[in-house]
């Protein structure tokens, strides 16, 4: 709890003198407050979507946010101890500071670690590309709070650039997944869900592909002993072409430069838990055993499970490989989680433990300065310190149900994960018996599935939603060629074209396809047009009109296209069974 002295000043009404022990300033400028609010808030845009006010000071910021920002939608203000919040309270009826029409619009992170305040933050702004979001501050708490507004504000800048990777990632995978998706469906595969009882209660390491990978690789193959070895990504490369055979091996990335990893793998004996949104070419050819895992954003994997009446264990993804292995173990109850070659960042422009260089001179790669557990500087592009936040939220989610231990020797660091060697954790672990032998008898016992004839009778559906978004095309081109405020005839054709295709919309909604598996998969995107547009809806009536038509546009094109992606697949599915049939019947 920060603790922070709050004394009253002499003729300087709504300012105070703050001291913590070690700094010491006004609350407010001692000449004019209106200055600084204006100072403040100079670089912030008249419509801005959201605020985020750090320091909530003597209130008097609000009175002037509201005034000024009409079309403001949410006010988040974080005030890092109760100490100048109760002291305001005692000067002022907090409500006065808030127009009624806003009272729902403000949220208050009083008292909370930087951690959590940044999580309100995160769920409560929309992170849409073009949401305009406004970060204020008072000087004085950056000054009486400077440690906590330090890890603040470098918490908000990294979660909001995940959460628009991930958004910018959906815009442009989201067909390619879906192809993978529906064709890993036909593959046959063992269920993740019979490994339960095999992996409760057992340590497991997970080895990435980091440089000092290099540094532990020779004791991987004692470490069978010990531990269930899960090898993720390129690492399934890199220990294949050193003669070490893991436990079990990894894969998720939807892009084709993935099934680079897997074309040289012969061995019969090494499962490989996959997710269906793997590139498509890589689970048919895998010489091993097929163990299929379903992600809590695998909508389509989802309603299949579920419509047939199968056990079904939703595991988080992530942001990498590395990380979804990291959930999936975890929700599997190992004891203890043992990370190897996570280093999440460059040594010597080496990414990869097999001497793959990073070419981070390139100025179109984000990257970033950080310190490595040595102290020594680093470089972590973007994408690798990502992965390093949502090791830290899984962490964090999982503390007290199982252990994590980081034996890269190495890298970055994952916070709140002790550093030790891979030696010193293989020395303190018993023998684990014979890990082969264990999952030999979980793969026999488990009968393989493939969901071809479910998808068969996902079609009609498909095309009823095809159907439908057709209609609405053509309805929208009917508004495109006219002008829709050029007259008063215009504009009585433009909304009745709108309230028929809103009557389309609600058909489409009655679809269980679409309520199951369309909508929640293009969610993020939803959100994201939701985001652009509806400032309007509060406008006039041509600014209402405008912005419904634009918000139902853009689903209707990105509904249209994943739609008619399933139904292509599921096509081709159907074809290559028929062809299959047919010479067969031939032979």
């Amino acid at each position: 709890m920060i603790v922070v002295q709050v004394d009253n000043v002499d003729k300087c009404e709504g300012s105070y003198l703050l001291s913590n022990g070690s700094s010491r300033c006004f609350l407010h400028s001692v000449y004019s407050i209106d200055h600084e609010l204006e100072w403040m808030f100079q670089d912030a845009e008249d419509e801005t979507d959201d605020i985020v006010l750090f320091g909530l000071g003597s209130g008097q910021a609000l009175p002037y946010i509201f005034d000024r920002f009409r079309s403001l939608k949410k006010l988040i203000v974080v005030e890092p101890t109760f100490s100048i919040f109760k002291h305001l309270l005692h000067e002022i009826e907090f409500s006065q500071l808030i127009p009624e029409r806003a009272l729902d619009k403000v949220i208050l992170a009083v008292n909370c670690p930087p951690r959590i305040a940044v999580d309100t933050i995160i769920d409560t702004v929309s992170m849409g590309e073009n949401t305009c979001v406004f970060f204020g501050n008072h000087v004085s708490y950056r000054t009486i709070f400077a440690e906590y507004h330090r890890e603040f504000a470098e918490r908000v800048v990294d979660k909001v650039r995940l959460s628009k990777i991930g958004i910018r990632s959906m815009q442009r995978h989201i067909l390619a997944m879906t192809k993978n998706s529906v064709l890993n469906m036909t593959v046959p595969a063992h269920a993740m869900e019979n490994f339960i009882d095999f992996f409760k209660g057992k340590t497991a390491i997970i080895v990435s592909a980091g440089p000092s990978l290099e540094k532990n690789i020779h004791l991987l193959e004692k470490a069978k002993e010990k531990a269930v070895i899960v090898a993720v990504g390129k690492t399934v490369h890199i220990l294949n072409n050193r003669g070490i055979r893991p436990h079990f091996r990894m894969g998720l990335d939807s892009n084709s430069l993935e099934k680079a990893y897997f074309d040289d793998i012969s061995d019969t004996s090494v499962p490989l838990f996959f997710m269906n949104m793997l590139y498509h070419e890589i689970a048919p050819q895998y010489p091993g055993p097929l163990v299929r895992m379903i992600s809590r954003t695998d909508n389509l994997g989802t309603y299949i499970y579920r419509q047939s009446n199968l056990p079904l264990i939703l595991f988080p993804i992530g942001t990498s490989v590395a990380n979804a292995a990291a959930c999936a173990l975890a929700e599997l109850q190992c004891s203890n989680i043992i990370f190897v070659g996570q280093d999440m960042c460059s040594y010597n422009n080496k990414i990869y433990a097999d001497g793959q260089t990073a070419d981070t001179n390139n100025t179109n790669l984000e990257v970033y300065h950080k310190k490595d557990i040595y102290g020594n500087e680093v470089i972590s592009p973007l994408g690798y310190y990502t992965i390093k936040l949502t090791l830290e939220d899984e962490v964090r989610y999982y503390q007290g149900r199982v252990r994590f231990v980081n034996a890269t020797e190495g890298g970055l660091g994952i916070e709140g994960v002790e550093n030790v060697t891979l030696k010193e954790v293989l020395d303190s672990l018993p023998a684990a018996g014979d890990i082969q032998a264990q999952i030999e008898t979980v793969l026999q016992e488990v009968p393989a599935k493939d969901f071809q004839l479910a998808l068969k009778k996902l079609l009609p559906q498909v095309k009823r939603g095809l159907r439908i978004t057709g209609k609405i095309s053509k309805l929208f081109s009917k508004i495109n060629d006219i002008d829709l405020f050029k007259d008063e005839n215009s504009k009585r054709t433009a909304v009745e074209t709108l309230k028929k295709i809103q009557a389309l919309d609600k058909q489409l909604q009655s679809v269980a396809l679409y309520k199951e598996i369309v909508e929640p998969e293009l969610q993020s995107l939803f959100v994201a047009f939701h985001g652009f547009w509806d400032n309007g809806l509060s406008g006039s009536e041509e600014e209402q009109l405008n912005s419904v038509r634009n918000i139902i546009t853009r689903k209707m094109i990105e509904v249209h296209a994943y739609l008619a992606c399933l139904k292509q697949n599921i096509e081709t599915i159907m074809e290559n069974k028929k062809t299959c049939e047919d010479e067969i019947q031939t032979e």
